[in-house]
């Protein structure tokens, strides 16, 4: 189906959305992913693809995912999607060391304290933080820790409010 090989590990992308999955199971033999299609589900977590040790791209948005914990083993990821989402905390998402491109439009994130680790992820060169219910300007001062960050997205938090000039 949408033209992958019957061999699993021969295939290096694999599109599951739009199916209603509630977990991640059954890819064990698709070894050799380096991107997946996983929006669009009811996935409360990320659990059952720690084992792709060459995914780049996972595409998780439009989910129910709260966490990022799941995510660690995700070693040679570099873009990763979690917009439209119930996510609290960037705690985790250090896990990830070549993370590039990080999108969480529309979740839970609210203080400083919930994307301070952005700061661990030196990489990073876009990110998307717009929509959440972000209101400390503080936030920004992690932000400024990324020294690649080159595209910015805020849009919508409280935060542009609370500053003069923003």
């Amino acid at each position: 189906k949408n033209g992958g090989y019957s061999t699993p590990d021969l295939n290096d992308r694999l599109y599951l959305h739009n199916q209603n999955f509630v977990a991640i199971s059954g890819l064990e033999e698709f070894t050799q992913l380096k991107v997946v299609w996983l929006q669009s589900n009811q996935l409360t977590s990320a659990l059952g693809l720690a084992h792709l040790a060459h995914l780049r791209t996972l595409y998780l948005h439009s989910n129910r995912i709260a966490s990022l914990s799941s995510l660690a083993g995700l070693q040679a990821l570099e873009t990763l999607n979690l917009s439209v989402n119930i996510v609290t905390s960037l705690r985790g998402l250090s896990a990830l060391p070549l993370l590039s491109n990080f999108y969480i439009a529309k979740n839970l994130l609210s203080t400083a304290d919930d994307v301070v680790e952005l700061a661990l992820c030196p990489r990073l060169t876009v990110v998307d933080i717009s929509d959440n219910k972000l209101l400390d300007p503080a936030t920004l001062e992690t932000l400024a820790m990324l020294p690649e960050l080159s595209v910015l997205y805020t849009s919508n938090n409280p935060m542009r409010e609370a500053m003069q000039h923003f």
